[in-house]
């Protein structure tokens, strides 16, 4: 009897302890519509999984050492890549402001304006003005300067700079400015400015295909001399003159091309050409 009683706890244990080993052995279980293959063979370099039934790669010291020297040397290239890079950067010259800038209308783009000069009785004197009207000239031009400079001043003290208020003062101002070119005449201006080193002629750089001044003949290297009758000394000059008038009425142009004059009609508007300064004597 007690050897029965005995004998069944201890069979009863057994098998819970097969079970428990059963269990523990078993492969993991998966939902029915999930496809799951594991790979049973052990990949190289790798430390098999102590579980025959699941498989369970674990890089080895060797291998994870293999994969970070790998990270390493990639990172080496990309660093040296970046390092490349910045090395042509800073060798690649800089864009030009010929590159870069806006380019202006054709009519309205200028090649060299030449440098201005300050107005002196010396150069007005060589131009062929009567020595005490050139003093008269340079004594209400410095008067008028001065009183600009004075509202500069003030305007900026009383912070009205830049209003309309201002605006007003100046244009007032200007209106009594020295026009030196009214005062002493075209022949005597156009002297002065060659004189003083300034430029005095309009140059036609080139000019383009299928515009108005290349229908009329005008050709690159041509000197603008008048525009309906109005001689011209600067490139602006002709630019105002192209807009004044009827649009489409014909003017004349005189144009001076390798010591020869040419009489051209054209069309008042824009002529489709691209504008420089020459100094000439008169």
């Amino acid at each position: 009897m007690n050897n029965k009683f005995i004998f069944l706890p201890g069979l009863f244990v057994l098998g819970m302890l097969a079970g428990i080993a059963m269990m523990s052995g078993r492969a993991p279980q998966f939902p029915a519509d999930t496809a799951v293959q594991a790979d049973t063979t052990p990949a190289p370099d790798m430390e098999p999984s102590p579980n025959p039934f699941v498989s369970v790669q674990t890089p080895s010291t060797n291998n994870r050492l293999q994969v970070l020297q790998n990270q390493l040397d990639q990172l080496s290239q990309r660093v040296e890549q970046l390092e490349q890079h910045l090395t042509v950067m800073e060798t690649e010259p800089e864009p030009t402001e010929e590159v870069t800038a806006q380019i202006p209308p054709a009519d309205t783009l200028p090649v060299n304006t030449g440098i201005k000069s300050v107005l002196t009785v010396e150069n007005l004197i060589k131009a062929g003005v009567d020595p005490e009207q050139a003093d008269d000239i340079l004594r209400r031009k410095n008067d008028i300067d001065l009183k600009k400079l004075e509202l500069r001043d003030r305007a900026t003290r009383e912070h009205y700079i830049g209003t309309s208020r201002y605006n007003r003062e100046l244009s007032a101002l200007t209106e009594k400015d020295v026009s030196l070119r009214e005062e002493i005449g075209d022949q005597a201006y156009d002297s002065y400015l060659y004189a003083s080193g300034q430029s005095n002629r309009v140059l036609v750089k080139s000019v383009m295909a299928g515009s108005q001044a290349d229908l009329a003949g005008i050709q690159g290297g041509d000197v603008i001399l008048s525009y309906d009758d109005q001689n011209l000394f600067g490139w602006s000059e002709l630019q105002q003159a192209t807009t004044q008038g009827e649009r489409g009425e014909y003017v004349n142009v005189n144009v001076s091309r390798d010591g020869q004059l040419f009489n051209i009609w054209v069309p008042r508007g824009p002529l489709g050409v691209r504008l420089g300064a020459a100094r000439l004597e008169p």
